[in-house]
């Protein structure tokens, strides 16, 4: 899953694969206008994941419901910013932050990137990051199925 706010920067989730009790391990890669960095951690459970899926698809559409989206593992977070032209803030903690933020939580410059809502574009990240979770999705099914 690719967003990209131009000379904002960008953010891209990568789901590598399962790890114990529906935790995802994800690779994130991002471009903020003070570097680059990139992180790998178990930062998001399947349900969280296909959530975040569904609300970026909800966020190029109009404001999506909560505002903002948090996971139980705090690396991550999305927020919708309304404005003239809204965007969306991704917030980095603890093992996700850039290495040269120094506070673990506290939402500062360093370590958030503003990306401006394109239509297309969240439409194919969600898409996309759908399409990474349909393997994990159908092993769920299927295991379910067998009980």
């Amino acid at each position: 899953m690719l967003l990209r706010g131009g000379t904002a920067g960008s953010v891209e989730l990568q789901v590598l694969n399962a790890a114990s009790e529906g935790w995802l391990v994800i690779k994130g890669s991002v471009v903020h206008p003070l570097g680059s960095w990139s992180f790998r951690d178990h930062c998001l459970q399947l349900d969280e994941a296909l959530a975040l899926a569904k609300w970026i698809r909800a966020a190029h559409i109009s404001k999506p419901s909560p505002e903002r989206l948090s996971f139980l593992e705090p690396l991550l977070q999305f927020e919708y910013c309304e404005g003239a032209k809204p965007f969306v803030r991704v917030t980095f903690r603890s093992e996700a932050r850039p290495p040269w933020c120094k506070d673990e939580f506290m939402p500062t410059a360093d370590n958030y990137v503003d990306l401006p809502i394109g239509a297309a574009e969240f439409e194919r990240a969600a898409d996309d990051l759908d399409s990474q979770l349909k393997r994990f999705t159908s092993c769920m099914d299927s295991s379910l199925d067998t009980n």
